[in-house]
C-alpha cells in the first residue's frame, strides 16, 4: 500500500463522517493527529507539518469536493455556549431523513413532536421543560402496535439527542434545538413551522438560524441576531440591518430561555401565549405552571453546574479529541460509526 502527505485529508474526511458534528477546536485537533499519523509512514523528506493557518484551506478544499455531493462543512457558533462547530451538513435536508440512520421510526416521531414544540413555544422562548418534553411520548406511536414508549426510554432519548448535537439541554434542564438541528433542519424548520419564515430569523453575522439571541427593539421589527454574534461584532453592528434602528445605546429584546426570566408570558409585543393552536394541547393540562414547576426544581441543581461548565465543556472536548485516534494501520481503514440506534 503506498502512502502519500495527501492522505492526512482523507483519514480528516473519514473522521468528520463517522462524527459528523465536533467543536471547530476538535477539528483542529482531528485534522493534526491524521498528519501525524500519515508523517509516521512516510520518510522524513515527503513529511508535512501541522500548520494550523492552513485549517481554513482545507475545508475549503474539502467543500469543493463536496459541493458534487450536496454535501458541505459548515463552520458556526452554537448559539448558547459561543463555542465554534463543525458540522457535516446535507444541502437537500428539507426533511428528517437525517436521523433514519441513528433512531428508528418512533424514535423520530418522538423527536418530531419535540422540534414542534420548541419551535412554537410562546413568547418566542424557544425551549421546553423535561417535563413537557417527556409528554411527547404520547405521540411516539408507530405501527400496528402503538405501544407507547416508557419515561425511561424517553430520557435516555433525549440525552441521546443532546450527545448527537440534535438538543442542546441548558443549566436549568430546558431543551433548545441543538447547533446539528439548526444547521441540517433549517430548511425543513423554515418551511414547516411559519414562526420561523422570513430572512429576518436568520443571524446578520453568521447566517444561521437564530432561536436564541437578541431582536431588535422596534415593535415593527423583528430582526434578530445570536448574542454571541453581537457581542463580537457590536462595533460593525450600530443600525439594525432591517430598519435602520440605531443599536447603539438600546437594550436588545430577547429570544430564547431568558424571555421566561423576564416574564415572558406577560404581552410585551414578542408575541406572547402559544401562536400555534394544536390538538393535543388540551390534553396538556397547565401546561405553563408545570413547566414553572419543573423550572423551580431544577434550579438548585443548575447553580451547581454553573460553576462547571466551561471547564467540563474544555474537558469534553478533549476527551473527544482522545477518542477520534486514527487506527495505525494506516489511512485506508474503513471509519467506525460513532453509535447505532439507542433502543
Amino acid at each position: 500500500m503506498t502512502i502519500a502527505a495527501h492522505d492526512s485529508t482523507r483519514l480528516f474526511i473519514q473522521a468528520i463522517f463517522t462524527r459528523r458534528f465536533v467543536s471547530e477546536r476538535v477539528a483542529q485537533l482531528l485534522y493534526r493527529k491524521c498528519v501525524e499519523t500519515v508523517n509516521e509512514f512516510l520518510p522524513e523528506n515527503d513529511q508535512h507539518a501541522w500548520v494550523p493557518e492552513k485549517y481554513a484551506q482545507l475545508i475549503g478544499a474539502i467543500n469543493a469536493r463536496f459541493d458534487s455531493l450536496d454535501l458541505k462543512l459548515v463552520t458556526a457558533p452554537d448559539e448558547i455556549t459561543g463555542r465554534r462547530m463543525l458540522c457535516l451538513v446535507n444541502l437537500k435536508g428539507d426533511d428528517l431523513v437525517q436521523l433514519a440512520t441513528e433512531y428508528n421510526p418512533a424514535e423520530i416521531a418522538f423527536f418530531k413532536a419535540l422540534l414542534e414544540e420548541i419551535a412554537t413555544a410562546p413568547s418566542e422562548c424557544f425551549s421546553i421543560s423535561s417535563m413537557l418534553a417527556l409528554k411527547q411520548l404520547a405521540k411516539a406511536k408507530v405501527g400496528t402496535g402503538k405501544t407507547k414508549m416508557t419515561h425511561a426510554h424517553g430520557e435516555v432519548l433525549l440525552d441521546s439527542f443532546v450527545a448527537n448535537g440534535w438538543l442542546s439541554k441548558s443549566a436549568s434542564g430546558r431543551y433548545t434545538l441543538g447547533a446539528r438541528a439548526r444547521f441540517e433542519l433549517a430548511e425543513y424548520l423554515s418551511k414547516n413551522f411559519e414562526e420561523l419564515e422570513g430572512k429576518e430569523h436568520i443571524c446578520s453575522v453568521c447566517d444561521h438560524l437564530v432561536l436564541s439571541g437578541v431582536r431588535c427593539p422596534q415593535p415593527q421589527c423583528g430582526f434578530r441576531v445570536h448574542r454571541c454574534c453581537i457581542e463580537q461584532s457590536r462595533k460593525r453592528i450600530r443600525l439594525c440591518p432591517s430598519c435602520g434602528f440605531d443599536w447603539s445605546n438600546v437594550t436588545m429584546r430577547v429570544i430564547g430561555e431568558e424571555v421566561l426570566r423576564q416574564g415572558g408570558d406577560a404581552d410585551d409585543g414578542a408575541g406572547a401565549g402559544r401562536r400555534r393552536v394544536r390538538k393535543s394541547q388540551n390534553n396538556l393540562g397547565s401546561e405553563e405552571e408545570e413547566e414553572d414547576e419543573e423550572d423551580d426544581r431544577a434550579r438548585p441543581a443548575a447553580r451547581k453546574k454553573g460553576k462547571k461548565r466551561v471547564e467540563q465543556d474544555e474537558e469534553d472536548e478533549e476527551e473527544v479529541a482522545t477518542q477520534m485516534q486514527v487506527d495505525q494501520d494506516g489511512p485506508d481503514e474503513q471509519p467506525r460509526r460513532s453509535g447505532g440506534r439507542r433502543r
